[in-house]
């Protein structure tokens, strides 16, 4: 089994079996549906920055003034910490490529990325929220909702930072070492999430509110996913405010068990 734990193996294949989340008191089941159905994904990095491949050089900063596109890259624990994400490098386009291919591919760019690999125990978040469109580059993918209505960026944003979500992510991963999960994009696409076709524009508004006041929050690492309160608002929220549920005791109850599990905890 993926986990140590038989009770969140027997959960989590429960809701991979019925695409559903059907935990006792939350009065409603909760949809799920593969990511793939529910995003278009960016551009692989290797078409963005590969050497021989790619259509873009990129140089790290922070800074929104330098020359180029803003993108995100590294995914630093002691600096990712937050739901809302600034660019963190810039693209500069490639002055021997096709200059309509390079327009095409930022066109590609979006607001919501998730983590192509996790560490765990340090790593804070799953997926992120830009303030504005960009690429994601290798440690993010781009996702971009088929759904274009507001808030599905959020909705899905709080989602693969719950719980539910990161239980269904490390089911679906690759495992290639104790304490992480690797996403490469085809893996991806198959993993489960929160269908957001089921939510009301009114659910998807509440999402977009309860990811601003969280938004810059600092959560700790998914190690600390009981532990830690601000997680706990977060999954609090998600499933009283957005999705309009009773909090289900079980959704502490996994993160409480989660917590204990080796996939969580240990460092590489």
């Amino acid at each position: 089994g993926t986990f140590l734990q038989g009770r969140l193996t027997r959960a989590t294949v429960g809701f991979i079996e019925k695409r559903r989340i059907g935990l006792r008191g939350i009065g409603a089941e909760v949809a799920l549906r593969e990511l793939g159905g529910v995003c278009e994904f960016g551009p692989y990095e290797m078409q963005i920055k590969n050497p021989s491949q790619g259509l873009f050089e990129i140089v790290e900063t922070d800074d929104a003034t330098c020359a180029g596109h803003p993108a995100l890259w590294h995914h630093k624990s002691s600096r990712v910490r937050c739901l809302e994400q600034p660019a963190n490098a810039r693209l500069l386009p490639r002055r021997d490529r096709d200059a309509e291919a390079q327009t095409a591919m930022l066109g590609k760019a979006g607001r919501l990325h998730l983590a192509r690999g996790l560490r765990h125990a340090p790593q804070r978040l799953a997926a992120a929220v830009t303030e504005e469109p960009m690429l994601g580059v290798s440690s993010w993918i781009t996702l971009l909702p088929k759904n274009s209505r507001p808030g599905v960026e959020e909705a899905l944003c709080l989602w693969l930072n719950g719980t539910v979500g990161m239980l269904l992510r490390v089911a679906s991963a690759n495992r290639p070492y104790l304490g992480r999960s690797a996403l490469p994009s085809e893996v991806a696409k198959r993993m489960l999430v929160l269908d957001p076709d089921v939510l009301t524009d009114d659910q998807l508004a509440t999402a977009r509110e309860v990811h601003r006041k969280l938004s810059t929050v600092e959560l700790q690492g998914f190690a600390r996913i009981w532990d830690d309160p601000l997680r706990r608002e977060l999954d609090r929220r998600l499933w009283g405010e957005v999705l309009r549920t009773e909090m289900s005791p079980e959704v502490d109850q996994l993160a409480q068990a989660l917590q204990r599990e080796p996939l969580m905890t240990a460092r590489h």
